[in-house]
């Protein structure tokens, strides 16, 4: 295909209707693991130029593919950190894999633009973070798409070339996440029964170097929690208590399920194989996350079995995308044998209107989801030049639990020399005037009697009571300015 085929090609037409709304994209880390990875690092990674960094407070021990990516786009875009630029390589990302799955099926233009918009209505279902699992979900749906062509019969060159891509998505899927390393049984079943003997090989010695090069590069951190935070049994009452959350959680969550087990059923009528490959893979990941919340997980979060259905969707989105597929692929042979077809003009149309689909809801997501970063609204309202770097940060107000910490970490950085949080109960009212002088700056979310008599008493300033505001302080003068 010349670069003049590509011109004229509905891809071109597609990323001409799409290419306006990159400017209007805007999204925020929505949940605790963004704030204290997902985002975290790729900011930490532009700022310090460091892969490893002492700057990182967890997740260090997470395989870097997604954030490594992050980072680099970040790097090449002029200005500074923005979370904008990693809405747009999202978005990215899931038109490539649109595209993708059009070339490896060879899918017909009306097939491909009726499939594409179901798909990426799941995807919106599934995906309401900027980044969490994402990379997951179109990585592992790759395989599974690879494994389906296989398994179609095609031309042993072609098949070659499948077989590649399949190994490289596997080692990916892992450098994304080590979680991951679920669906490697499978891969390595495939390729046993199919005879691949020696890209079974070339494949495991390739994974070891990845995984001990990683574990080299950073051998003195772990995620992993200190002992007496888990668990750490299969026996105990905590155990059971898992165990009866995870069954209330499969009955809370049973239409997920259902669906997922009628998406197998039509997998299994178009390959024993392919649904072999996706049995392997669910048992091991269903089994491997009950024994993670066991000995992994923070104790708190085990015994509510917290983000269940999140890690679920794992595994459900490619069954539910190939099963989709099936379905939609039938429907369009009947209509093909009956003489239905698209039109030129038509397919054009689609290609557009499938475009607007797409970076609309991207766009409208990423406002939504903006619109609940409430502690980044209010560190954007504190003046530029009230925020130096290498600031002592106190932050008071109720509910300041670990989650909070990790929101205000994330958009104070790298400024922060040193952030504390406090509820107006914890401080030290005997010896207050001590305390506070530690902070240059002082965020108030909620203020009471207490605090408003001793700034105007010891500080001289007038409280704007209940809050927000925030106190500034430099070379012995305090500023109180309202949020």
């Amino acid at each position: 295909m010349t670069l003049w085929d590509i011109v004229k090609s509905n891809y071109a037409y597609f990323l001409v209707f799409l290419l306006p709304f990159v400017f209007f994209l805007m999204q925020k880390p929505s949940i605790c693991d963004e704030y204290g990875h997902w985002l975290l690092l790729p900011k930490i990674f532009c700022h310090t130029n460091e892969l490893v960094t002492a700057a990182v407070t967890s997740g260090v021990g997470y395989t870097p593919l997604w954030t490594l990516q992050a980072a680099f786009f970040e790097l090449i875009t002029p200005g500074n950190f923005s979370e904008s630029v990693i809405a747009v390589i999202k978005m990215g990302v899931f038109v490539s894999f649109l595209f993708f799955l059009k070339e490896t099926l060879n899918l017909k233009t009306s097939l491909f633009l009726v499939f594409s918009l179901l798909t990426f209505l799941i995807t919106l279902k599934f995906n309401r973070h900027l980044l969490i699992e994402f990379p997951l979900y179109i990585l592992s749906t790759s395989m599974i798409f690879l494994i389906y062509a296989l398994e179609k019969n095609m031309e042993e060159k072609d098949g070659k070339n499948l077989l590649f891509l399949l190994l490289v998505g596997a080692l990916s899927i892992y450098m994304v996440k080590k979680s991951m390393l679920a669906i490697f049984p499978s891969v390595l079943w495939y390729l046993w029964v199919k005879n691949y003997k020696k890209e079974l090989v070339s494949f495991v010695l390739v994974f070891c170097f990845f995984a001990i090069s990683w574990k080299l590069k950073n051998y003195d951190k772990s995620e992993l929690l200190v002992p007496g935070q888990t668990i750490n049994s299969f026996l105990s009452a905590d155990a059971f208590i898992v165990y009866a959350k995870f069954v209330g959680k499969i009955q809370e969550n049973f239409a997920y399920f259902l669906v997922f087990g009628a998406s197998l059923y039509f997998i299994f009528r178009e390959s024993r194989k392919l649904f072999t490959f996706y049995a392997i893979f669910f048992l091991v990941f269903f089994t491997a996350l009950l024994v993670s919340y066991l000995f992994s997980f923070h104790r708190n979060e085990a015994v509510i079995v917290a983000s269940f259905i999140r890690y679920m969707t794992s595994v459900f989105y490619p069954a539910y995308t190939l099963a989709l597929y099936i379905l939609v692929s039938k429907i369009f042979e009947n209509m093909e044998a009956r003489g239905i077809r698209v039109g030129h003009k038509s397919a054009l149309i689609g290609c557009a209107l499938l475009s607007l689909t797409i970076g609309g809801g991207y766009v409208y997501q990423g406002y939504k989801g903006s619109s609940r970063d409430y502690v980044g609204h209010l560190i954007s309202k504190i003046h530029v030049s009230h925020r130096p770097k290498n600031t002592n940060v106190l932050i008071l107000g109720p509910d300041l639990g670990p989650s909070e910490y990790g929101r205000f970490h994330y958009h104070l950085y790298p400024l922060v020399q040193k952030l504390d949080l406090r509820s107006l109960d914890q401080l030290p009212y005997h010896d207050l005037d001590k305390f506070l002088s530690m902070y240059n700056l002082i965020v108030v979310r909620e203020s009471n009697v207490q605090l408003d008599n001793f700034l105007t008493t010891h500080w001289g300033v007038d409280s704007i009571s209940p809050g927000p505001f925030y106190l500034y302080k430099m070379k012995g003068k305090v500023e109180l300015h309202k949020i």
